[in-house]
């Protein structure tokens, strides 16, 4: 009896080990593929695609600050079903270091996290490029061979999106003037808080019907502004159209 007790016991225990083996050989979920990071404008989101393994896949989202050390989920990111998740409001240093990762899950099972190489706000490193900055809306005016250029700084565009933006007071900028063979003037402006208005006025070497600029600027660490399209202007004031009139005389 007491053998037969100890065969019961035994085997018990090696079928609960072997399905302790099982589960833990089980594959997971495969992890999301083709991870990316778009950045526009300090609008920073995560890019991912999933092969259909499962039919409710949910995934979520994780953020390393270099400078902190420790992975910190992303709020609105944790299980959802879509294939993005819009990271700008953690990336609120320009200067620091950031990644990203991203698992798939279905129920209690789990894929691996799959994660992008570090990036900055200002130059995605792994890809070799830089975030993408618009330069700000220009007013072109022309009289003659005087040119009149004024646009916000673009500090004030962009002050309300990254704190650590304060400190970039100064811009180089490019105009670069079509008519004259590509033609390239460089200038600088200043932050004024009191006026954070870029104006420029100088003049070209001959007067024109129609004057083009396109623009392009730096700001600071690699903050590179996107050039411009062309932006035309009248450069002389075009003369009324006279239409054919009949004058009566009584």
């Amino acid at each position: 009896m007491r053998l037969r007790v100890c065969l019961v016991v035994f085997l018990l225990h090696v079928c609960a080990g072997a399905q302790n083996v099982s589960t833990l050989d089980s594959p997971g979920l495969p992890p999301p593929t083709n991870v990316s990071v778009s950045c526009h404008n300090l609008e920073t989101v995560l890019h991912w695609d999933y092969s259909p393994a499962t039919p409710d896949p949910v995934f979520t989202v994780e953020l390393l600050r270099y400078n902190e050390g420790d992975w910190k989920p992303v709020s609105g990111c944790n299980r959802i079903s879509k294939w993005q998740c819009n990271v700008s409001s953690y990336i609120t240093e320009v200067e620091n270091t950031y990644s990203l990762r991203v698992k798939a899950a279905e129920g209690s099972a789990e894929s691996k996290f799959e994660m992008i190489p570090e990036f900055f706000t200002y130059s995605i490193r792994y890809e070799g490029k830089l975030c993408t900055w618009d330069f700000p809306a220009v007013n072109v005016t022309a009289h003659g061979k005087d040119i009149h250029l004024q646009f916000p700084h673009p500090r004030e565009i962009y002050k309300g999106r990254n704190l650590t933006l304060k400190k970039y007071k100064g811009l180089e900028y490019k105009v670069q003037y079509w008519n004259e063979s590509h033609h390239k003037m460089g200038f600088e402006c200043a932050f004024d808080k009191a006026h954070p208005i870029c104006e420029r006025k100088f003049s070209v070497s001959e007067e024109r019907d129609r004057h083009c600029f396109s623009l392009s600027g730096t700001m600071g660490y690699n903050i590179v502004l996107d050039e411009t399209q062309a932006i035309c202007v009248d450069g002389k004031p075009k003369k009324p159209v006279l239409g054919n009139s009949l004058f009566i005389t009584l």
